[in-house]
């Protein structure tokens, strides 16, 4: 798989008395538990196998079992592990077993199967990990059955059948990465994975890999690297394999000079029995973060930095309990603003490794707010190294909001591990948020004539049609503030109508009022969330209250409408349609001037003319009452014998509506 996982591992420490070597011995390992000591894995499944079909005794089975079920996970073969895993715990039904029979149906994607393991567990034993793993199951079910914005492909084009790992910048759409593909240096193979021993390969837009250089790579293992922002200066982990000595991971830099790179120089952090590797520098390449087993972690691997201090590096720190862990922290990368991202078998995860993200607190001293990137660059399998490449849209019509790559061996890969590209679209989504208010009022001013403000409208009824495609979207009400949200399609038109909330018998207490609003060439590249605001005020219904309609125009002496008058009559169109359980009576007023009989005549006439208009337009006859009033309701004192302007007769002749019934209103569902 990779070297944190097969190496790293490999020659991680409990103590100096337990240390074993990853060398190959002399001589050929007949023995089954002597392979699996020496980390021979591949030897050793088949040797443990065999000595499992011999035994007979449940103890001595159990004890085969688990070695199996490690050699096997060690070497990526999940299936296999979770079958003698499960074996194990059928003989031995104690926590360790079940621990990671469960973490192997977890990394097989078996989410409810290992839950109910989890549960079992925890409740028999109270292993609080056991609670961990069971959350970490759930959380992987609801984020699969989620659809992201994000596209995850595999890069064929450079991916072997052997490993292919931690991908790292190198200029302009050249990247170097570590590979363990047969051109690799060397003829040795590690016995642990049986793929051999790793290089530094690089990549130039794409094309195929060739060595990053002679220099850099050897017989022994090139693991995860970084180069500073000038590329003269690169970090990378190099595992020694030696006959005689035990073997360790160590951190390495070389300098590109005149054409090429200088001999590796070891970086000397913890000392010579220590194992460290995975480099990552910060953006201003002060500060060096790698992986080691160095004693005193948190757990197994921590993630620890080192400050630049003149030519040379400071003690080093580890980086904190939050993001390390009783587990395994590894392959940790740093992104803009110095978030630190990294890969755990702990933190809360789908399985094996996850990719997670930490921010530094404001005085920058420390990690914290240790967040899952979630799926689909998490899966149940290992997800990690983790680059961006970009941030952000370049423009408008830039619909990549992010790009970076990452290593996984998730299922559908080429062999071992192999690189991913992921992609999160930049896809604008819109949100409506309609505000109904009402206007309020002095209590003591019972006719409602003179607003002190305005308040919002609880439980006001909407409906949202799409009129792009002509459909009924959406019923719904507003809430305590007034508000109701929804959310829209791109490039679609819209009508939003706010009714009144129903009161005793059903019947509104407030007008209904239409607007349109439309997503059509909304664009963002500052958020991928378009919130759209409208507000719509809803007029209380007092019946009898007149009101005055501008703008209607008639002949002098006659009942004739004048075109200018058609279009404010066509709004009240829209209104009876708006309100159709609302019975108006439509009234005409004229002036002083003439005799009483003339004006009264003359005003019926005018008001039946407006009505017929709106009624071929389609208002209801029923819904509808022409009242002509002539002089009888005059507003000044413009009255017959008083001498007015021609300014105060006009107001005096006016058209107005009101309500003179309110009917029973039946709620249309979604």
């Amino acid at each position: 798989m990779l070297i944190p996982k097969k190496l790293f591992i490999c020659i991680s420490l409990l103590s100096l008395a337990l240390l074993f070597s990853c060398k190959a011995k002399e001589g050929v390992i007949k023995d089954g538990k002597k392979a699996y000591q020496y980390k021979k894995y591949v030897l050793a499944s088949t040797l443990l196998t065999a000595d499992y079909a011999k035994s007979n005794d449940p103890v001595v089975q159990y004890d085969l079992a688990m070695k199996i079920g490690d050699s096997y996970r060690m070497r990526n073969s999940n299936e296999n592990a979770e079958i003698w895993y499960k074996k194990a715990f059928e003989l031995k039904a104690d926590p360790n077993a079940g621990m990671m029979y469960g973490k192997m149906l977890k990394v097989n994607g078996k989410y409810t199967d290992a839950m109910t393991l989890f549960q079992k567990i925890y409740k028999d034993h109270k292993l609080s990990e056991a609670n961990l793993q069971r959350e970490g199951c759930k959380d992987a079910i609801d984020w699969m059955s989620a659809a992201p914005y994000i596209k995850v492909e595999n890069l064929r084009e450079i991916n072997s059948k052997a490993a292919d790992f931690s991908l790292t910048p190198f200029g302009p759409n050249n990247f170097v990465f570590s590979s363990s593909r047969g051109d690799a240096k060397g003829d040795k193979f590690n016995e642990w994975t049986g793929e051999k021993n790793a290089d530094l390969m690089l990549i130039k837009n794409f094309s195929a890999p060739v060595s990053l250089s002679d220099t850099l790579n050897s017989e022994a293992y090139e693991g995860t690297c970084v180069f500073n922002n000038s590329l003269k200066e690169i970090y990378f982990t190099r595992c020694s394999q030696s006959k005689n000595t035990n073997s360790y991971c160590r951190l390495y830099s070389s300098i590109f000079e005149e054409d090429e790179w200088s001999s590796p120089e070891l970086i000397p952090l913890f000392g010579d029995t220590v194992n460290v590797g995975h480099p990552a520098l910060s953006k201003d390449g002060r500060k060096l973060f790698f992986v080691s087993d160095a004693p005193g972690s948190f757990g197994g691997k921590d993630i620890y930095y080192v400050v630049k201090k003149g030519m040379g590096w400071s003690e080093p720190i580890n980086a904190g309990r939050h993001v390390n862990t009783k587990g395994n922290e590894m392959f940790p990368t740093i992104g803009v603003n110095d978030v630190l991202y990294f890969s755990s078998d702990y933190h809360k995860g789908m399985g094996g490794l996850d990719i997670f993200k930490a921010e530094l607190t404001e005085n920058s001293r420390m990690y914290t707010n240790v967040t899952n990137l979630q799926y689909p660059i998490n899966s149940s399998h290992d997800d990690f190294g983790l680059i961006k490449t970009k941030t952000k849209p370049k423009d408008a019509d830039d619909f990549v909001k992010e790009q970076g790559y990452f290593t996984s061996n998730r299922k559908d890969g080429m062999g071992s591990d192999d690189l991913y590209k992921y992609t999160i679209e930049h896809i604008n989504t819109y949100e409506l948020i309609v505000k109904v208010i009402e206007k309020t009022y002095d209590s003591t001013d019972i006719l409602f004539l003179n607003p002190t403000g305005v308040k919002p409208l609880p439980n006001a009824r909407i409906e949202l049609t799409n009129l792009t495609r002509k459909e009924f979207k959406k019923n719904g009400i507003t809430n305590e503030y007034g508000n109701y949200n929804h959310i829209l399609s791109a490039g679609t038109d819209y009508e939003i109508k706010a009714l009144s909330p129903l009161g005793s018998g059903n019947r509104a207490k407030y007008l209904s009022k239409t607007t349109t609003t439309s997503t059509k060439g909304l664009k963002s590249n500052d958020s991928m969330l378009i919130q759209i605001y409208v507000t719509i005020e809803l007029e209380k219904i007092i019946p009898d209250k007149e009101i005055v309609i501008n703008n209607i125009y008639y002949d002098l002496d006659k009942s004739n409408l004048r075109p200018e008058s058609l279009p404010t009559l066509d709004s009240l169109v829209g209104f009876f349609k708006e309100n159709n359980t609302l019975t108006i009576e439509l009234g005409s007023h004229t002036d002083s001037r003439a005799t009483n009989e003339y004006n009264q005549t003359l005003s019926q006439a005018r008001a039946q003319s407006a009505v017929d208009y709106l009624i071929s337009k389609g208002v209801p006859t029923s819904k509808i009452i022409a009242k002509g009033y002539g002089e009888t309701k005059l507003i000044n004192k413009c009255v017959d014998g008083i001498e007015c302007s021609e300014e105060e007769h006009q107001k005096n002749r006016r058209t107005t509506f009101k309500i003179v019934g309110v009917g029973i209103e039946v709620e249309s569902g979604d």
